[in-house]
Formats: structure tokens, sequence, C-alpha cells
């Protein structure tokens, strides 16, 4: 079924936003905003952050009110996945996940206060979105460290699934429970046994800067805004230790000196990205 058949209508809220936005629409995006109007009027009125995302993104917004909101997700998390580091900068990565997590609040928000989904999907799926950004944002990094030299590796085994990086999710990323303005918390570590680097002494230095430039991606302020904060300091002892932690040093640290806190924050943990026969092992 079509979202823009699924969205109930909204009490009134009094304002400008929305009328002022559907104004400078073209005629053929009128069409399915006008049938959406009881939905997104009340919502525009009352969200300007909304309403910033639908005048920067109408294309978008009319195209996934005449289709099922499942496909819309599907093409969304395509685009990342589909992300090709041959071809790209990390610019180019950079704005399209600001722009893709812009889009996908755009349709949660609509979707889920109109009343065409639950919020227990809508938590769901902005945790698997943080899981597909870090995924692409490692394969993408892969990549550059194969074009400098730095694996022991083929092109084709140039991704995040070989890469020895193994990023876990915890809290509310971990039990897939994100809210729209949800920090995700990571914790990244690296089996340096797998000797997929030509130089195996620099194997902290190595990750802990692809960290680094994950954080980054993730969380710098670009004038396309940001996609989602990022916090390391569920890692062991942060305050003295690499942002990239091997896993020996990591079950050294859990068995002699992690306390019980420490332990109790992977209740919720699991793999989010990476390299998932090093985190499985892990867990």
């Amino acid at each position: 079924m079509k979202l823009i058949d699924q969205l109930s209508s909204l009490p009134n809220i009094n304002g400008n936003g929305f009328n002022n936005w559907f104004d400078n629409l073209s005629s053929e995006q009128k069409k399915p905003i006008k049938q959406a109007k009881p939905t997104l009027e009340p919502i525009f009125n009352s969200a300007p952050y909304l309403l910033d995302i639908a005048s920067k993104y109408s294309d978008f917004l009319c195209a996934a009110l005449t289709k099922p909101i499942d496909k819309t997700l599907k093409e969304l998390f395509a685009n990342l996945t589909n992300f090709t580091p041959q071809n790209n900068s990390e610019q180019d990565l950079s704005k399209l996940l600001r722009k893709s997590k812009k889009c996908l609040a755009l349709l949660l928000g609509i979707a889920e206060t109109g009343g065409a989904i639950h919020v227990k999907k809508t938590i769901a799926t902005l945790a698997d979105f943080a899981d597909i950004a870090l995924e692409t944002s490692i394969d993408f990094l892969i990549y550059q460290a194969f074009e400098n030299g730095k694996l022991n590796l083929s092109l084709k085994e140039a991704n995040a699934t070989n890469s020895g990086l193994v990023i876990f999710a915890l809290g509310k990323h971990g039990g897939r429970e994100l809210n729209y303005s949800s920090d995700i918390d990571i914790v990244a570590f690296f089996d340096g046994q797998k000797n997929i680097l030509n130089q195996p002494h620099e194997a902290v230095k190595f990750y802990s800067r692809m960290v680094r430039s994950i954080v980054s991606l993730m969380d710098e302020i670009t004038e396309e805004g940001y996609v989602f904060r990022t916090d390391l300091r569920l890692r062991p002892d942060p305050s003295s230790t690499p942002v990239a932690i091997s896993i020996d040093g990591a079950l050294a640290y859990y068995e002699s000196r992690g306390q019980n806190w420490e332990r109790a924050a992977w209740i919720k943990a699991r793999i989010a990205a990476g390299d998932k026969q090093v985190g499985t092992d892990f867990l």
C-alpha cells in the first residue's frame, strides 16, 4: 500500500510554513502533497526541521508518498550499500550520508506521526541505518588504504568484511532502539593476527586513524549537518587507551581490570559493522 494511503489526518496547527512551501512546488509535486495535506500541514507547521528537509528534498518526499514505505527504505539503504569507493571522494560519501539521514528522518517522522508505522519500526530502522552508514564508511576507508598500498589484500578483498576491524553497537544502538536525536555508542576492536597490513607493527596507529575518520564521517557538522553524534567512551579505560584496541588487549582488560558496569554495558552489544567473524569470535 502507498504511504499516502496509510496516513491519518492530524489536528490543525496554525502556521504558514506548509502553505509557503506548498506554493513553491511544481504542479506535478502538488498532486501527492495535496492529498497528504491533512497529515503534512500540521507536521510542517509545528516541526521546522522536517519542513526544512522537505524544502530541500521535495522530489524525494513526493516519490515516497506514492510508494510503500518499505520500498523507499530499501532504496535509501541501497544508495549507501551501492556506494562505490572507486569513483567517489570522502566528501561525496559525507554528503550522501547526511542527505540519506535527513531523508530518513523526514520519511519516518511523517510515517510515524501519521500513524502509518509503529514507533518500534522507527527506532529499529534508525539503528539499521546507523549500521549501514558505519559499514559503508569502513568499506570506503579500507579501499583508500588499499589504494595507498597499506594492505596485504587484493582489490576484491579490500572491504569491511576482511578489514580485521569490528565495530560493536552498545546501548540504545545495540538494542536497535535509536530515537531521532540519539548518539551512537560504539566500540572498535581489531584483530592484529589477521595479517592484512603490510606493516603489522602499525596496527594500532592504522586502525585508530580509521576509527577517527569514521567518527568524522558520522558526527562532523558540515553545511549538510551531521549523521550521528558518536561516543567512543564505552571502550576499555577510555582516558588512556587509543580509539581502536586489539581483541587480545580488550579481553585482557575485561578479565583483569574491567568493572561490573563495563561488562554490563555489553548486555545489549551486537556487531554493527566491519569484520563480522572477528566480532563473533569476541562475543
